[in-house]
């Protein structure tokens, strides 16, 4: 019996510990509520963590993604996020703007 015990509660760890990424759904709800909460780095950290799942197809999350990188002081990163909405022709005029001033 404490065998079997011992093998149910091997194969839950095993399995939490070998779970897939977060949700992608639940890292932008996150990521949104962060950056209504004025905390840019957890915001940042959630969007970019999505865009990397996603293949930075978003081209919304991006620019938020380059907003929150400009307000904690990553210029690289924020040009990095501001270009792919730029690419993704995302509201050309914010990002272009957002580009020349860093």
């Amino acid at each position: 019996m404490r065998k079997l015990i011992l093998s149910l509660a091997l194969c839950c760890a095993a399995t939490n510990f070998f779970a897939q990424n977060a949700d992608p759904a639940q890292l932008v709800n996150e990521g949104k509520a962060a950056l209504e909460a004025k905390n840019y780095q957890e915001a940042y950290n959630k969007f970019s963590t999505y865009l990397t799942q996603t293949n930075n197809q978003d081209s919304v999350i991006a620019y938020n993604c380059g907003v929150c990188a400009d307000k904690i002081k990553q210029p690289e990163a924020a040009l990095k996020y501001f270009d792919i909405a730029v690419q993704k022709k995302y509201n050309l005029a914010m990002p272009i703007l957002a580009r020349q001033a860093l």
